[in-house]
């Protein structure tokens, strides 16, 4: 039995309460994105769900559900609370000579429904449906009309919720077609081909294509909207301009509108996903376009930024320079622009943003000022911790330092004079062999505190602070053989060096390091004439510089150990502190540079350490 005609065209203008349908074609992806939310929002609440699709749209959306929560559409499935038809295949169970059956149509829908309807009495019903989609492709659009008033008269009566899907392209005339207007009439909420700030930013792009008179007229066709169909904003102006497709201007701004948004959704599929937020802004700084990420990074969506102006997120304290900042990039005086900010959260708070601009208004495909941001809060608070750390660090360091140069200071005055009173009654009053014995104990003993003293001294009066200049290596092994020319003389030593090189260094600095290193040479020699080579070699921007000796060497277990403060490997028969080393480590360290050794027990020693090089020179 046929629903009779005159029914058809009833059911079909009579709109349920929640009857939807989406025209997908200019972006099917949207269409996927929604029906997957509509089928989560039905089985997270316990819904039961009759989904008439198509192939290809069923494992686009089961496989985004899966990914989101498998375990709750699986089980969904298992127990029946979800019913999929295929919907070619159901199409043709309710085609009589190519038009739908009334009775064939509520025995295959109806029943299924009905079957849906058997389960637990509070559940809710929704459905899906593309058999209108498949017919309008076909191009029976009158059987089209026909199927949506069978499924509104089954809305009346068994009362659900019922989402319709149409490959119509809303930027072509068809979206203009008499059917269209039947389709819509029967419909009681059209959803969204896309987000309107997008397909509007499409349309203004397009516009801007045309000359001001042209684009003047074109505007008054996308104002007379027609107002008595339930349409969002834009889709509304666009029927509005379609209606309008003899002129000619008026079709190829549809034309241009298209490619422009099919750009943009190419655009969008590169950022939605990305852990940054991207917003587009006009030569004015208002944003036209934001990513979803806005909401990770500010809890904006998307639609609460469009129209802002975007230095008015920005923390009152830092606007004047993120506006200076941003008319640099407007004015193209600079090319991509980084700028650390507070910007305002949704929910008032501050976080830190830290952004990268740059000026993409004459590139075609944007036509956009592109701000992408991320959130930095934790990062710029795990900086400030550290700045904090190393500032009292830094204290701790100044006051220990402080210390000991006093201390060092004021003990060096007494253990002098306890030396030279010593000396001094060694002279005057006869001693016998025990006395000055112990004479000598306490001359040697304070001979080496004050050595110590010096070296504690020399240690606590490094100051890395200072900016590094050029300096000659040249003068520096001259300047330190010199002062060395006592003890070189005595041991009858060889220094040889080649041409040094100039680097960045501080001269007063090299000249104790040089010296160190050529007197630990010295002091500890073989029973051979000792023989110091100086050499060095350029290492990509550094100059690695080496001093080489015939000494007596050092075991591999000992060359971290060295290094240390007051360590030392020989008996009180070999002068020294323990501390030469550490202050040549702290000077190279100090410069950025680093020092190591290289020896073994009887093959002498090489101390190697590298500088930064000057450039331009050699």
């Amino acid at each position: 039995m046929t629903m009779p005609a005159t029914q058809h065209a009833h059911a079909a203008n009579l709109k349920p309460h929640d009857h939807r349908v989406q025209f997908y074609s200019a972006d099917e992806q949207k269409l996927i994105r929604n029906i997957r939310n509509y089928v989560a929002e039905g089985v997270k609440k316990g819904d039961r769900l009759l989904l008439v699709s198509t192939e290809e749209h069923w494992r686009a959306v089961a496989d985004s559900l899966r990914a989101s929560d498998r375990a709750a559409l699986d089980q969904a499935l298992f127990h029946s609370r979800i019913v999929l038809m295929d919907a070619q295949s159901t199409l043709a169970r309710i085609l009589v000579a190519g038009e739908p059956e009334w009775d064939r149509f509520s025995e295959v829908i109806g029943g299924a429904i009905r079957h849906l309807r058997e389960g637990p009495a509070a559940a809710q019903l929704r459905a899906f449906g593309e058999m209108m989609g498949i017919l309008w492709e076909r191009g029976d659009h009158s059987a089209a009309v026909t199927l949506e008033g069978f499924w509104n008269s089954l809305l009346r009566s068994a009362g659900f919720t019922l989402y319709c899907a149409y490959p119509i392209d809303i930027f072509q005339a068809e979206f203009a077609d008499g059917a269209v207007q039947e389709v819509l009439h029967a419909h009681s909420l059209f959803v969204p081909s896309a987000d309107d700030c997008e397909l509007e930013m499409a349309l203004n792009r397009a516009l801007n294509d045309y000359g001001d008179a042209s684009a003047d007229r074109l505007k008054d066709y996308l104002n007379d909207r027609a107002s008595e169909l339930a349409l969002p904003r834009v889709e509304a102006a666009i029927l509005s301009l379609t209606r309008h497709a003899d002129i000619e201007d008026a079709g190829q701004l549809l034309a241009r509108a298209r490619e422009y948004y099919r750009s943009q959704k190419h655009f969008r599929a590169l950022i939605e996903n990305g852990a940054d937020a991207i917003s587009l802004l006009d030569s004015r700084g208002k944003v036209f376009y934001t990513s979803s990420s806005s909401s990770k990074v500010l809890g904006y969506e998307p639609h609460d930024l469009v129209g802002r102006q975007y230095l008015d997120l920005f923390h009152p304290d830092d606007r004047e320079n993120a506006s200076k900042k941003l008319g640099e990039v407007v004015t193209k005086r600079a090319g991509t622009v980084q700028v650390q900010a507070r910007m305002t959260r949704k929910d008032g708070t501050w976080c830190w943003v830290e952004s990268d601009t740059s000026n993409l208004l004459d590139n075609p495909d944007v036509r956009a000022i592109v701000s992408n941001y991320r959130d930095i809060t934790k990062r710029k608070a795990a900086e400030e911790k550290l700045q904090r750390d190393a500032d009292e660090i830094a204290r701790y360091n100044a006051e220990l330092q402080a210390l000991a140069y006093a201390v060092a200071h004021d003990l060096s005055e007494p253990l002098r004079t306890v030396s030279a009173y010593t000396e001094l009654l060694a002279k005057r009053a006869p001693l016998d062999n025990d006395s000055k014995r112990f004479t000598k104990y306490i001359v040697d003993g304070v001979t080496r505190m004050s050595d110590l003293l010096d070296d504690v001294l020399a240690l606590a009066g490094l100051n890395m602070a200072d900016a590094p200049e050029r300096v000659d290596l040249n003068n520096i092994v001259d300047e330190s053989v010199k002062n060395l020319d006592k003890r070189i003389k005595e041991t009858d030593a060889s220094i040889r060096h080649e041409r040094m090189p100039v680097v960045m260094a501080q001269a007063g600095h090299m000249v104790q390091l040089f010296q160190n290193l050529i007197g630990n040479a010295i002091k500890y020699r073989s029973a051979a004439k000792p023989e110091i080579s100086i050499q060095s070699e350029r290492v990509g921007g550094r100059w690695l510089v080496k001093v080489s000796d015939n000494g007596i060497g050092i075991a591999p277990e000992y060359h971290e150990h060295i290094f240390g403060l007051f360590k030392r490997l020989h008996s009180r028969a070999v002068d020294g502190t323990g501390i030469g080393l550490t202050i040549c480590k702290k000077i190279v360290e100090g410069m950025g540079g680093k020092i190591w050794v290289e020896s073994a027990p009887g093959k002498g020693s090489t101390f190697c350490f590298t500088l930064a090089a000057a450039n331009g020179h050699s």
